[in-house]
Parts: structure tokens; sequence; C-alpha cells
């Protein structure tokens, strides 16, 4: 439910009532009531009609002093655009968000074509996410601080709402029923979250895998859910580290509350590390990698914790980044190849390994699109930045590379035709991603980003369909 400043109720929640003083509550929660739901649409659309006379005025005193439209836009901004930025009713802000980028772009009297990020720039005007989630930060601190709240639901979504640019609403109406993650460690590790970005860091290491599996067989399935948990737990200490590193920087953007990650404390990051090491999974992680303690596998992970230290603090040095990000990535490759053989079969290992990481280059420079307003306010750098308007060719390039690369990788380890037809689809799916990428929206980039979890998985069954049909020509690879 939402609370304006011109209500006298005060929001309830878990028969706790929630008293407001000024500005805006945005708990994001969904309203499931239809009369509700109609006062707060005809609210939405009388809003958004003030918001198009605005536009109306902008368009009509094009010429006025922009000290006079500013001041004009902020009244607009705070009694109507951010009224409708309540998510309870489209689960998303990209309605509204474009809503807000128009009239930003009739304020300053340019095309609306013209990227969104420059305006923010020239004008000193935030993103709407910005202004919504510092409105968010606002009420938060005042409910974090309020002592009625301490270990109930409210404070559990509060320490998610940490992590995530989410509606609080949605981990309140999750939370109310299962009392889980009630601190900030356990917030910073949710689970969800790590299971979706361990993907891209598992798949390199399933490709070696499977490559390196002898022709006839599956790839061993006791090293695939070694390798599984490693990058399970390994992506989640890689983000505590990458976030300690930038607690500064988060507190700049947006605020504790933004998306960029949380910013935790040292102590918190080190407890975290302690529970990772302690629990259960990892110890069996652990036990599991012990097998494979000295020569190749050993050595090479030990080489990869430099990868890993080194890589939060590249963005404040150089415009590749995502380079180094894509030599730590894929290193699973090698680490794999060798568990599986006691050795790497460096001709066919590393075309695999380019291609791992001109794969992991395209889609971080697609994902830091989405930031790099932020990145160049605060003297950061990027790919995106470095390769500007000319992303998509860059992208094309490196596209080019990483299917080369593949079909090196092929081609060195004896690989037969449905390989090469899966590298097909491989290709045909980065090959639209790049040619229909947007890279000043970075709604579109986010969902771009997003959709490589298929590429991944894309190249994987080659290998198994190469194995399970018995080919027998190909390389017997260290056997």
């Amino acid at each position: 439910m939402t609370v304006h400043t011109r209500d006298t109720e005060p929001l309830v929640v878990h028969n706790i009532a929630i008293q407001h003083t000024r500005s805006y509550v945005y708990l994001g929660s969904p309203i499931s009531n239809a009369s509700i739901h109609k006062q707060v649409s005809e609210q939405m659309e009388l809003k958004q009609c003030q918001v198009r006379k605005f536009r109306s005025f902008l368009r009509k005193n094009n010429e006025a002093p922009f000290t006079v439209k500013k001041a004009v836009w902020d009244s607009a901004l705070n009694a109507s655009i951010l009224y409708s930025c309540e998510t309870w009713m489209t689960g998303s802000l990209k309605p509204v968000d474009q809503m807000y980028q128009h009239t930003l772009k009739d304020l300053v009297g340019v095309r609306y074509q013209t990227p969104s990020d420059l305006i923010y720039v020239e004008t000193g005007i935030p993103p709407l996410s910005a202004r919504v989630g510092q409105m968010q930060r606002n009420f938060l601190m005042k409910l974090q601080a309020s002592t009625h709240f301490e270990g109930s639901p409210v404070q559990k979504a509060i320490e998610l709402a940490r992590v995530h640019a989410c509606p609080m609403g949605q981990y309140i109406e999750k939370l109310l029923g299962s009392p889980h993650l009630s601190s900030p460690v356990a917030a910073l590790s949710e689970v969800k979250a790590r299971i979706r970005g361990s993907w891209l860091l598992f798949w390199p290491c399933g490709w070696g895998l499977a490559q390196a599996a002898p022709a006839g067989c599956l790839p061993d399935p006791t090293l695939l859910a070694v390798y599984a948990a490693g990058a399970f737990v390994m992506r989640g200490a890689g983000c505590t580290i990458n976030d300690m590193w930038d607690r500064d920087i988060d507190s700049k953007v947006r605020g504790p509350w933004s998306g960029r990650g949380a910013a935790p404390s040292p102590a918190a990051g080190c407890r975290f590390w302690t529970r990772s090491c302690s629990s259960r999974p990892s110890c069996r992680w652990a036990r599991c990698c012990s097998s494979n303690s000295t020569g190749p596998p050993f050595l090479l992970g030990v080489s990869s914790l430099s990868l890993v230290l080194l890589y939060p603090l590249m963005k404040r040095v150089t415009h590749w980044p995502q380079l180094v990000l894509g030599l730590t990535f894929n290193w699973g490759v090698l680490m794999a190849w060798a568990s599986a053989q006691g050795a790497v079969d460096w001709p066919a290992a590393l075309p695999l390994y380019a291609a791992g990481v001109c794969w992991t280059i395209v889609y971080d420079t697609i994902y830091a699109h989405q930031d790099k307003a932020d990145d160049l306010a605060l003297g950061m750098k990027s790919t995106a930045l470095r390769f500007g308007d000319a992303t998509p060719r860059w992208l094309a390039g490196f596209s080019v590379a990483m299917m080369t690369s593949l079909v090196a990788a092929g081609v060195a380890a004896g690989q037969s035709w449905p390989y090469y037809l899966g590298l097909g689809a491989v290709g045909l799916h980065v090959g639209n991603q790049v040619r229909t990428l947007r890279i000043y929206d970075a709604a579109d980039c986010g969902d771009k980003f997003r959709s490589n979890r298929y590429v991944g998985p894309a190249a994987v069954p080659e290998h198994r369909r190469r194995t399970v049909g018995g080919e027998q020509g190909g390389r017997s690879l260290g056997r």
C-alpha cells in the first residue's frame, strides 16, 4: 500500500503502524483490492495528464530561460512524475521512465532520439531510478532507526533492499511467512542472485570438462558437481570482494540501497568469508578439490587468485576491466581441463579459453552500458565508455573472434558435425544480440545481458553429442 504526503492514515505492515511525516513512501506492495486499485489507477492517470500539460508548456515556451523551466520541472516532477513510480501497478519502472526521459528532453529542447545519458550529464538531473532510490533510502533509514522493527519481516526486507534496487513490497510479502536471511551478510549472499550470476562462471568450466572428455564418454559428473559448487561459492566471494572495494563508490552514486551492490563493512566481509568457508557445501567442495590439490590443477587455481583480487581495481586504471574479467571468469576452462586429464592440452584449450574471454567482453560491455553515466561521473573506466557509439562494431569484432576461437577449439579437439551445428545456433544468437542492441536503453542492455545465459549451455550439449555418438575418429585427448 502506498502512503502519499496528503494521506493521514499510517501504513500498517504486519499489524505495526508505520508513521510518516513527509515525502512519499515507496514499498511497492501489490494491490489486490479492486476498489483501491481503481482509485490508484485514476490518480495515476490524473498525474500523467498533469505531466502531459507540463510537456506542452515546455514546447510552447522553448525559448524561456532554462532556470525558469527547471523550477517548473522540479515542481511537476515532485507532484506528478514521482507519484507514478509505484511499481505495484506495472511491475516495472519502464513506462514511467520513458515519460520521465521524454519530459526531460522537452525541458532541454532536444529530440527524443538524443541519448538520455548525455542529458543527465549536461543538466545534472539524475536518472529516475536515482530519484526513486533516494526517496526509498530516506524512508528506509528512518524505518531502520526505529527499534520496533528489529528482527521483523520489515527489517529483513530492508536488508535485502540494500542489495537489490527492487520494490520492498515484494520482499515483505515473501518474508512475512518465511523468516529467513536476517543479517546483512546473508542478504549480501542472497541465494537467488548468486545462482543467477554463477552460470556465467560455470559454463566455461563445463566447456573445458566436455572438451576434455574422451570420445564416447560423458564429462565426469563428480567434476561437474564440483565446479558447479565452486562457481556458486566463488561468485559470492568475488562479489563480496568487489563490493568491499566499491563501498565508497556505491555510497556516492545512489546510496547504500543502490542496485550497484551493497556496501558491506570489512567486518561483514570477514564474516561472509567465515560462513562461506565453514558452510557444509563449501567444505564438501573443498574436499572434492583436494583430490587434485597438487600439480597443474592446484597451480592453476592458486594463480587465478591474483586475477580475482586484481579485477576490482582495473576500472580505476584502464578502460579494459572487461578484459581482466574475461581472463578471470574463464580460467575455469584451464582448471577443468587439468582436473579431467591431469594436464592441459594447450592447442585445444587455449582457443576455448580465448573464446570465453571474447564472450565475457561482449556481455559485460553490454552490462556496463547500464552504469556508464555513473562511471563517467565517478571517473571509473570501462569498455562501454571506451567504445562509445562504436560499441556495436567492437562487439561484432569480438563476436567474430569468439566464434573463430570456438571453431578452432573444435578442430583441435576433433569435434564432429553436431558441435558445429550448435555453434551455428550460438552465432545466430550472439549476432542478433549485437545487431539489435540499443546502447542508450538501459532496459534493453539488461535484457541483452541476461540473454547470454543461453549461450553457455548451447555449446556444452554439442560436446556431449560427440561423445554419446561414439565418435572415435577424433583426438584421444591426453589418452
